[in-house]
Order: C-alpha cells, then sequence, then structure tokens
C-alpha cells in the first residue's frame, strides 16, 4: 500500500478530507521521529512500541576477500508489536 493509498482509506474511515488527513498524518510522523531522535520510546496502545536503540561499532569480515572492515556506530529503530496486535495477525 503506497501513502496516497493509505490516506485515500483513512479519510474515508475518518470522515475528513484527504487534505486534512495527510496533515494529521504528517503530523504525527514528525512528532514520532522527534521523540525518536530524543531517544524516547513511544508506546501507541494495541499497536505497539517503537524505540530507537544505538548499535556499536563492530568488526566484521567480508566473506569473498576476509577482510576485516570495521562497521561503524548507528541508531537504528525497533518495533516492538503489542500482543492485541499479534493476535490480530494471527487470526487473519
Amino acid at each position: 500500500m503506497n501513502n496516497q493509498t493509505f490516506i485515500n482509506q483513512l479519510s474515508r474511515r475518518m470522515g475528513m478530507t484527504a487534505r486534512d488527513t495527510q496533515v494529521a498524518v504528517n503530523a504525527l510522523v514528525a512528532e514520532l521521529t522527534e521523540q525518536l531522535c530524543n531517544e524516547n520510546i513511544v508506546q501507541i496502545s494495541s499497536f505497539g512500541q517503537f524505540e530507537s536503540r544505538k548499535r556499536v561499532e563492530r568488526l566484521m569480515n567480508m566473506p569473498g576477500t576476509n577482510k576485516r572492515m570495521l562497521i561503524p556506530p548507528k541508531i537504528v529503530v525497533s518495533f516492538k508489536p503489542a500482543s492485541t496486535l499479534k493476535e490480530r495477525l494471527r487470526e487473519d
């Protein structure tokens, strides 16, 4: 599902215009991004939990050349689904 299809379906469900729905979705994504950049955990009930984690630097062997490479540290986002979401996915 692409962004436009998502916005159209969400706007029909909420009874809002597509433009208003797009503004709301953009605000949600902006706030979620801001909170994750500040290393806060964002928990949405019945959906799940978003968390930014720091990955430490590590050494890796290249399979073809067997050279060692240093992988730099980075921040990744993880998502842990809520139990209600897990159950719903099992049903379908």
